[in-house]
């Protein structure tokens, strides 16, 4: 099962070791993810960041509206093949909800309060991960974020950025905005949430069609992401109103 830690052992990165091959350059993704990345994998040495609509406020935090589900999708595949993947600075995601999406939970290492600490944990885990998501508590500064993502292309570590308060001060090579939110399933006082449909726009330095959207599923019924067909879209001028159970 995952591991969650509050501190790190500095001999975990020597016993936990990368499973695929550093010469493999792209990571697997579920199949509805292939259309975020060119080649459909995720790129090893790169920065991917993550965020909600409205994100980079300094210390005016947004809702999640699905970027820490889309964040942790991007590990399932590559810890489904053996890779070791590990998420530091989420205290809100349920083991639950990532073993429906897939995740081999044997394959994750979960600190969850690293604090202060968030920098030093995660460069420690590049040095025996495929990928690391972090989130940090704050927005760090550009010095810090240079030297990390100097860490992951050394390493050929994929690094997953959930940002929440305040955009990551580097340029990252792919931007994954989550926008539209828009659960199905409820109605006007009874039902049940089935699913949520969002539009992920990409962008960034090595994004290959910039500002382009793709339609999720996230979670689908099946807590796994899904792409939604063009005849089942949800409009986003009548969303459902519900309290998101999934950040």
């Amino acid at each position: 099962m995952a591991r969650a830690a509050v501190g790190i052992d500095p001999s975990l990165s020597a016993r936990v070791r990368p499973t695929a091959h550093s010469g493999q350059q792209l990571l697997p993704l579920l199949p509805a993810l292939h259309g975020l990345f060119p080649g459909a994998g995720l790129p090893r040495g790169s920065v991917v960041e993550v965020e909600a609509a409205g994100t980079g406020r300094p210390k005016e935090p947004v809702p999640a509206g699905g970027a820490t589900t889309l964040a942790f999708s991007l590990l399932v595949a590559a810890t489904g093949a053996g890779s070791w993947c590990a998420g530091v600075g989420v205290a809100d995601v349920g083991v639950l909800s990532l073993a429906e999406m897939g995740m081999d939970l044997d394959h994750l290492v979960l600190v969850p309060r690293p604090r202060s600490a968030w920098a030093e944990v995660a460069a420690l885990l590049l040095d025996g991960m495929d990928v690391v998501l972090v989130c940090p508590p704050s927005r760090p500064g550009p010095a810090l974020a240079r030297r990390l993502a100097a860490r992951a292309r050394e390493r050929k570590v994929a690094l997953v950025v959930l940002s929440r308060l305040g955009k990551w001060p580097e340029p990252a090579e792919f931007r994954l905005t989550v926008e539209n939110g828009v659960w199905s399933g409820a109605g006007r006082g009874d039902g049940h949430l089935r699913g949520r449909q969002v539009e992920v726009v990409v962008s960034g330095r090595r994004a290959a069609s910039r500002g382009r959207g793709v339609r999720l599923r996230l979670p689908s019924s099946s807590g796994a992401p899904a792409q939604v067909p063009v005849e089942t879209q949800v409009p986003v001028e009548t969303p459902v109103q519900a309290e998101t159970p999934v950040p």
